[in-house]
């Protein structure tokens, strides 16, 4: 028998936003960032008639961790919006001298689920709540206790940032 140590893994993490609407994160998802002068937007495209792919790219030097091996984070953030489905995600890409193009390494989903649209269309419930899904893709696994601590955190901010977004 041969013992095999995996050091990365893909770590998900999972949270309720209460009060909040998937159409005030489409709202923020599609302004974040945009008013900074290091931003700019690369992409835009709609893959249907009810999808559109934007992406947005943050000018930043390589630094010192980059030369060394570790990844430079967020480079590009790809958002997509889904109408039709009500889903929200925001892709952060970053960049590894190892590997030639930016690859996914965070996603950030936000959804209404299945339950909560049912109860909105019979009108049981007035106020959404919004489900957040993180997944952190090859995360070293001595990270994942920290990924899914401060993903609590996200969460608050993320309902923060969201309220101020009114629909």
């Amino acid at each position: 028998m041969v013992f095999r140590f995996e050091a990365y893994e893909n770590v998900i993490s999972k949270h309720h936003l209460k009060n909040t609407d998937w159409r005030q994160a489409a709202h923020w998802a599609f302004l974040n960032g945009t008013a900074h002068k290091d931003a700019s937007i690369a992409s835009v495209k709609m893959i249907d008639e009810n999808t559109v792919e934007i992406i947005k790219r943050k000018d930043q030097n390589r630094g010192f961790w980059y030369n060394l091996g570790f990844d430079q984070q967020g480079l590009y953030e790809r958002v997509t919006i889904n109408r039709k489905e009500a889903t929200v995600a925001v892709d952060r890409m970053d960049a590894n001298w190892w590997i030639a193009e930016p690859f996914l390494a965070q996603r950030d989903l936000f959804y209404v689920e299945k339950q909560d649209k049912e109860d909105i269309l019979s009108g049981k419930v007035l106020k959404p709540r919004l489900a957040f899904v993180r997944h952190n893709f090859w995360l070293h696994k001595v990270n994942k206790f920290n990924a899914v601590f401060w993903s609590n955190f996200s969460a608050s901010s993320y309902k923060r940032a969201f309220g101020a977004h009114q629909v």
